[in-house]
């Protein structure tokens, strides 16, 4: 069995491959998004033994002219959006006080993601893509094709609820609906409890 992860700088899910490994006779693959003061770590690490690992940063470019017959059969294919991935980048957007991305640049970065996921995913065939819930496009537009080529997405969420986490293929979103009058097992003023007992704000005042 082959398992794709995700890993980041929160660096659970590099912890939850050695576990597995440990646990299975997995083959771990890895796909790092990670600076390159972290970087040098991984090249070097031996608790877990990665079948093949790949740096994010590495294969990622602003500097090529946009293909952009690609990205149109890319959409098609996958019927992935690519534009609308870009336009709700934070990274790409008015929020970034440190660069200004022109359109060719954003396209060229987006090509990039494109090519190097298509490689690793056509190279490899995962059973398995386990990942964080995404915070930018990227992380995104993986699970998406993942999803398109019928690759199951485990996906780590972080509940509203204190203490929580659950497993599902969509980022805050439960795989399956509740049991009917599940909800009557609490009040809706325990509900409520419940949330702003984990509310930021609520400890902060607290200190």
């Amino acid at each position: 069995m082959k398992l794709l992860f995700w890993t980041d700088a929160f660096l659970l899910h590099y912890c939850l491959a050695h576990t597995i490994q440990q646990k299975t006779n997995a083959k771990i693959y890895g796909i790092f998004d990670v600076t390159d003061r972290l970087k040098p770590f991984f090249q070097k690490q031996d608790l877990v033994e990665y079948s093949e690992k790949w740096f994010y940063h590495d294969n990622i470019s602003s500097k090529n002219i946009p293909n952009l017959e690609y990205l149109e059969n890319f959409e098609k294919k996958y019927n992935i959006k690519l534009w609308t991935l870009a336009i709700n980048e934070r990274i790409f957007l008015q929020y970034n006080p440190f660069y200004k991305f022109n359109k060719n640049e954003i396209l060229s970065i987006i090509e990039s993601e494109c090519r190097f996921f298509e490689k690793i995913l056509d190279e490899i065939n995962p059973k398995y893509l386990v990942t964080l819930d995404p915070g930018l496009h990227h992380g995104h537009l993986l699970t998406q094709m993942c999803k398109s080529k019928s690759i199951p997405v485990l996906m780590l969420n972080i509940s509203k609820f204190p203490h929580l986490c659950y497993i599902s293929q969509s980022i805050h979103t439960l795989d399956e609906k509740l049991e009917k009058n599940y909800d009557k097992n609490f009040s809706f003023e325990q509900l409520q409890e419940l949330l702003l007992s984990n509310n930021l704000s609520t400890h902060l005042e607290k200190l």
